[in-house]
């Protein structure tokens, strides 16, 4: 099992948004959270990627914690088990954020040098990999902003698996997208799948979720009634 979520609880003043929420997805699974907008898809993506921080429950990777439930609340670790359980997800935003002032390869290494999780020639190496698998390795030395919406998608794809993360996590990732780049990032999607990675896509489009999806779970879901 790659990601495991239990007993989750998420509450804005008095807006609960999330709560005794379970979850878990395993290797070679293509996850769907599919919902309107405000139904807590936002909010659960953050949480588990420790952008917020949970009022109650216990979310791991692979034995790797993030925080565990205490009977009540949310305790939170360290900030190296927090990093090593981080390193295990890799998330692609809506808006892909990129860095600007960053050419397409630096956007790549920027993480992983800051780790120091390689020598940057064996990291360069990897990364010059990774886009040539985008078919956007003519695009290492440019800048964002000279890319079009389904290359800025790869891109982000390649950042996120530069650490080499078990589960890849999408937030809305065709929604800024053509028909056509949009079935493309499907198909690259299902081939990480394939390739072992667990993916979890929060979206709005049910036809998508139905065409690429193993598993579709409705963010209804997150009000627990047990």
């Amino acid at each position: 099992m790659s990601l495991t979520v239990e007993k989750l609880h998420k509450k804005y003043k008095e807006n609960q948004v999330i709560q005794n929420f379970d979850f878990q997805i395993s290797p070679g699974e293509i996850v769907i959270l599919l919902g309107s907008s405000g139904t807590g898809k936002t909010t659960f993506m953050r949480l588990i990627n420790n952008l917020e921080r949970a009022d109650r429950g216990t979310i791991q990777i692979d034995g790797h914690y993030l925080c565990k439930d205490n009977g009540k609340k949310a305790v939170y670790e360290n900030r190296h088990q927090q990093r090593i359980y981080q390193n295990s997800l890799g998330m692609v935003f809506q808006d892909y954020q990129l860095f600007p002032n960053f050419t397409v390869l630096e956007n790549l290494l920027e993480a992983s040098l800051a780790q120091k999780l390689d020598s940057k020639e064996n990291l360069t190496e990897r990364a010059m990999t990774l886009l040539s698998e985008m078919e956007i390795k003519e695009k290492a030395t440019v800048y964002p902003s000279t890319l079009s919406g389904g290359q800025k998608q790869r891109v982000a794809i390649a950042r996120a698996l530069m650490l080499e993360p078990s589960v890849l996590c999408f937030d809305e990732p065709t929604s800024a997208l053509d028909v056509d780049s949009a079935n493309r990032v499907g198909s690259l999607i299902r081939q990480l799948s394939e390739d072992g990675k667990a993916i979890l896509i929060v979206t709005h489009d049910r036809s998508f979720g139905q065409e690429y999806g193993t598993r579709i779970i409705s963010s209804e879901s997150f009000i627990n009634q047990a």
